[in-house]
Parts: structure tokens; sequence; C-alpha cells
């Protein structure tokens, strides 16, 4: 009876561990961004250097143009789909695909969503792609991210990486079948949480 008791302390015991330790990272990542939002510096410029806080407008204008200049493609579900080249194993170079949705609030961009997939087996496993996105991220907007376990059950022993800068947040996510980055504009999205209201974003593909 005593071994019972003493097992299901344990669990307990790290289950306290693990929820503390996510508490820790969470209070960690919303000072960052506390900070971030009194510093009063804006960086708007994200992807393909799309803006947040421009109309719906512009930014669909931006994404002809993108299309127009073959940077960008619309795939056979209607989606706006960036094919890219990546690092792979040893010197290899792997293709992925990512294909945009639009957050607008009161008509402009306060989020855009990328959904990262990979049908090369190399780097297929979204915990891999993750990896090689963050190398890419970790270059392109500093080293001074935040990492946080996953809340995916099923990637339970890997993280997920987030960039505080002013306004913007980047954040690097685990999916199921690949591996979510969302840019997001912190102003909004607090006023957004303050007022209870959030337009759907656009082309939006399911889980």
């Amino acid at each position: 009876m005593n071994k019972y008791i003493l097992f299901f302390s344990g669990i307990v015991l790290l289950y306290g561990c693990i929820g503390n330790n996510r508490n820790l990272q969470q209070k960690l990542i919303d000072d960052k961004i506390n900070e971030g939002l009194k510093s009063g510096e804006h960086y708007d410029t994200v992807f393909l250097g799309l803006r947040l806080g421009d109309p719906l407008k512009v930014v669909h204008d931006d994404l002809r143009v993108l299309v127009d200049n073959k940077k960008l493609f619309i795939n056979s579900s209607g989606q706006y789909q960036y094919n890219f080249l990546i690092p792979g194993p040893g010197d290899s170079i792997v293709r992925a695909q990512a294909t945009l949705s639009e957050g607008y609030y009161r008509d402009k961009l306060y989020q855009l969503i990328l959904r990262v997939r990979s049908n090369d087996p190399s780097i297929s496993f979204p915990p891999v792609l993750e990896l090689n996105l963050l190398d890419i991220y970790a270059k392109k907007y500093g080293n001074d991210y935040i990492s946080s376990n996953t809340k995916m059950k099923e990637y339970n022993n890997y993280k997920d990486y987030y960039w505080v800068k002013g306004n913007r947040f980047i954040e690097l996510g685990l999916s199921r079948d690949g591996v979510i980055v969302t840019y997001t504009d912190m102003i909004t999205r607090k006023l957004i949480d303050s007022s209870g209201q959030a337009e759907k974003a656009l082309d939006q593909d399911p889980e």
C-alpha cells in the first residue's frame, strides 16, 4: 500500500513541477511582451515585406504583386503558397511549402500565419522541420528568443520558440503535421483580448 501511495505522490509532484515550469515560462513570455509594448517601438514588417497594420485592400494588392513576381503561388485549394528551400541533413537542400492566412481587425492586418510542411522524409517529422526553421529564424531575428515546452501532447518533449520586439510577436510552434509560424501585432492583440471581438482569419486551412 505504501508503495502505491509513494508512486501516486510522485506522479502528483511531477505534474506539479511541469505545471510550475510552464507557468514560469508563460510569465517570462508575458513579461517580454509587456516590455516590448512599453518600449513604444514599432516593428511592423513581417513575411515577404507584408506589414502589420496595413488595410485589407493594400495587403491583397501586395499579395497579388508577389504572385505576379512569382514569389508566391496560388495552390489548388486557392491558398497563397510560398515554396522555399531549407538546409537538410549534411549538405543537402530540401523543399518545404508554407500556406498563408491573414487575420484582420477593423479591416487592418494584425496577424499573419504560415503553416509550413515538407514532404521530404528527412525533415517531414514536425520537430525536425521546426529545428531547421529555428536556425533560419534565429539568423534573421536573433538568438534572443524564448523557448517553452509545447502544449501539444504529441510532442511533449519538444519546445515552441518566440521572438518579441516592440509590438511584433513571432511564434514558431509545432502542429500535428508541420510547423506554424505566427506574426502578431500585440497592440491589436491586447485590444482584441480586452474587447472580446476578433474578426475571423481569412483562408485558414483546417488542422
